[in-house]
């Protein structure tokens, strides 16, 4: 009868054996000088700590200790540079973690969130080795791919440094030549830095008139004649502020003017170079034809899909991680708690009207509120809060509202005596308004009755001040105001 064998034998031996080799993770924190490197175990502590110089020996250093401690997987936080192509050419496995990353993570391991080589280079490692799942080894382009990088990265520098520069120069303008501002469609424009450079300063603008003017602006070959006529653009010339005065400061400010010109020429000839440049380094790439079939995708706008997007297409495995890539994935709208909130206090018994405040208001409606449309105020004092107590209206109020006769009218005042206490304590009405479907009050007549005066009027206008209030009516014959 045959025995079972003992565990651990055979097969299982062979694949403990295989299995016996210890998962070690390793971040590096690179810097301009030196990198500080923190390898770490499968339970997560740090076994080795070691900082390298840039340089060549100290890479090849970095290297061999990191094979010595055959580490499954180095994190880093650029993905290109001397320290990452080292790590590649040495056969190592390479995670990218973005440093605004690793800025969030640091809260992870510290609530202070300091920042420290030793402690960045020990959470890039503890990172890899909790969230590898999460991460996708880095991925090497092809050297057509990495060049035509490098100049679409190169032309969006230059672009950067021409708006700066454009900046300086309409800044200055604006106290020194204020002319020369809005003359012309783009400030640093072709035109524009002729005309700059001819006409530096006030003074020099005033040397032109409409005929030296047309006579320069068909010299310089200006192409857009019908946009702004001769006489428009002189009249805007002198009809700017006059600038900086004669003298020092005026000197000054053509020396700046001429230098920030002279910047802005050679910077867009550098970006035209540039540009020739990327032109042949696109129509020379094998996807160019993918690329440059796009819709309106030109020349530039290709060329940085291109180069941005890679090689090798297995890092954008979905369309919505290429779309976080191009910075158009959609975010986290406002919370729909603080809508909430908002909605809640909105209808808060505090801040919700009473019958009171609500009978106080109603009659200030004017004409318009003859109209069907139900009163906005009654609508909301109806309305129950998601929660807590309800409005300050009790069920009879509503049912007073809702009663299908009017309100007693206010009686006409007596004759030559003020209001009496029946007239001051009625609630005032105005013409037309609707209390309750399908009833009206009585329309009110356009003028009072001789000798009448009407509750809750403002005294006369005549009052003068420090005498003692107290309702006016006009007497019998009409002629001199009364104190009732």
């Amino acid at each position: 009868m045959n025995q079972p064998e003992p565990a651990g034998t055979s097969d299982d031996a062979a694949t403990d054996t295989a299995t016996d080799t210890p998962l070690r993770w390793a971040g590096v924190d690179w810097s301009w000088s030196e990198h500080t490197v923190c390898v770490i175990d499968d339970a997560g502590a740090a076994i080795e700590r070691f900082t390298v110089l840039h340089s060549a020996a100290g890479l090849a250093k970095l290297v061999t200790l990191l094979h010595r401690h055959q580490v499954s997987g180095v994190a880093i936080e650029r993905s290109d540079g001397p320290v990452v192509q080292a790590l590649l050419d040495a056969g190592l496995t390479v995670f990218v973690i973005a440093s605004r990353q690793v800025t969030a993570l640091r809260i992870r391991y510290s609530t202070a969130g300091n920042k420290d080589d030793r402690f960045d280079a020990y959470l890039l490692a503890d990172v890899l080795h909790t969230d590898r799942r999460r991460l996708t080894p880095l991925t090497v382009d092809t050297a057509a791919t990495v060049g035509l990088r490098m100049l679409i990265r190169a032309h969006a520098n230059l672009i950067k440094a021409r708006v700066v520069a454009h900046n300086q120069l309409r800044a200055h303008l604006q106290s020194a030549h204020a002319g020369a501002v809005g003359l012309f469609h783009e400030l640093d424009g072709k035109i524009s830095l002729a005309f700059l450079t001819r006409f530096p300063t006030p003074r020099h603008a005033r040397w032109l008139s409409q005929k030296r003017l047309a006579s320069w602006l068909h010299a310089a070959r200006y192409t857009r004649p019908n946009t702004r006529t001769r006489q428009q653009l002189l009249d805007h010339l002198r009809q700017a502020p006059a600038g900086l005065p004669e003298g020092p400061a005026a000197d000054a400010g053509e020396v700046i003017t001429l230098e920030l010109v002279a910047l802005l020429r050679s910077l867009r000839e550098r970006i035209i170079a540039l540009e020739q440049r990327i032109e042949q380094a696109l129509a020379a790439h094998a996807d160019s034809p993918v690329f440059t079939s796009l819709p309106r995708s030109g020349t530039v706008r290709a060329a940085t899909l291109l180069a941005e997007i890679g090689d090798a297409r297995g890092r954008f495995p979905t369309d919505a991680a290429l779309a976080a890539a191009a910075g158009i994935s959609p975010s986290t709208r406002a919370s729909g708690r603080s809508r909430y909130v908002a909605f809640r206090r909105r209808l808060q018994p505090s801040t919700t009207p009473g019958p009171r405040r609500l009978r106080r208001r109603q009659p200030t409606a004017n004409l318009w509120a003859q109209t069907s449309t139900p009163v906005p105020e009654l609508a909301v004092t109806t309305m129950r809060t998601p929660s807590g107590p309800r409005p300050r209206m009790a069920a009879d109020h509503l049912a007073l509202l809702d009663r299908p006769q009017p309100l007693r009218p206010r009686p006409p005042p007596r004759r030559g005596r003020g209001p009496t206490a029946a007239d001051r304590h009625a609630r005032p009405h105005t013409s037309g308004v609707l209390t309750s479907p399908g009833v009206a009050f009585r329309p009110r007549p356009a003028q009072p009755p001789a000798g009448g005066v009407q509750a809750g009027r403002r005294p006369h206008e005549g009052h003068r001040p420090g005498h003692r209030r107290g309702r006016r009516h006009t007497s019998r014959d009409g002629k001199r105001p009364t104190r009732g």
